[in-house]
């Protein structure tokens, strides 16, 4: 029996999720308590799967970064609108916890099932979203709400830290993972000044701070064997360069 509710747990807390965000739209005087509730429910269904199977230091950095992206997406609530923008909230707010409890409890219980590195390769994937989130949110509270800037800049410093740190190589030293995690903080400093002194609208903002921590935390990856071949790296670099060049020459800058 026991089995079978933790098995039900990655779906429960989705479900959980998606009430919470529907409240939300529905009752916005209600904020922030059920993104709260729902982040809870993450948090405790995490530790309901990992408890007693996996080391507590595996389980955190397994988890923190679905966390993260729950709550910058609860930040970014406060500046979205559009109905196509609160639909994609929605769908990623609910669907996050899901991929990742459910690739949790294979880990976990199911090891023989799990896919190699699958935890780590979605919450690498989970950065460029989260940073384009909590770009646009503290954004959208420095102009809207007075938002300190020294704030803004000091939380993407710790995040970028914090980002880099949970998503290290599987290879890395311990030293590598903190000149990483150093390269993370200046990265983070460097997306939140920027994000602040482009005049440019909240989405570019959040693209480009996307793309300035998402470049180094990719180049990373050529640091350890096997390294990707030269064509990927000519591809890649290629690809970065132009969405770089598209968000700047193609928004409206004020």
């Amino acid at each position: 029996m026991m089995y079978l509710f933790v098995r039900a747990v990655p779906w429960l807390s989705a479900a959980a999720a998606l009430l919470a965000v529907q409240w939300q739209w529905q009752n916005p005087v209600s904020y922030p308590y059920p993104m709260l509730g729902a982040i809870g429910i993450y948090i405790a269904s995490a530790i309901l799967i990992g408890a007693g199977r996996l080391a507590w230091k595996e389980l955190m950095v397994k988890s923190t970064p679905s966390l993260l992206l729950l709550l910058a997406a609860s930040l970014a609530m406060l500046v979205i609108e559009s109905p196509i923008s609160k639909t994609a909230l929605t769908i990623l707010f609910s669907g996050t916890p899901l991929l990742t409890l459910e690739l949790l409890f294979l880990l976990a219980v199911d090891p023989v099932r799990y896919p190699v590195h699958g935890l780590s390769r979605l919450n690498v994937a989970l950065v460029p979203i989260t940073t384009f989130l909590l770009a646009g949110a503290l954004s959208g509270l420095r102009i809207y709400l007075q938002f300190d800037n020294l704030s803004i800049m000091a939380i993407f410093t710790i995040y970028g830290a914090s980002v880099f740190a949970l998503t290290s190589h599987h290879a890395s030293s311990h030293e590598q993972d903190r000149r990483w995690a150093a390269v993370g903080a200046l990265v983070g400093f460097h997306a939140g000044f920027l994000v602040q002194v482009l005049p440019i609208g909240l989405p570019a903002q959040g693209l480009i701070a996307a793309l300035i921590i998402a470049i180094p935390l990719r180049m990373r990856r050529y640091a350890f064997q096997p390294i990707p071949a030269r064509t990927v790296a000519i591809a890649e670099s290629t690809g970065a360069a132009v969405m770089l060049a598209a968000v700047l020459l193609l928004s409206r800058w004020a």
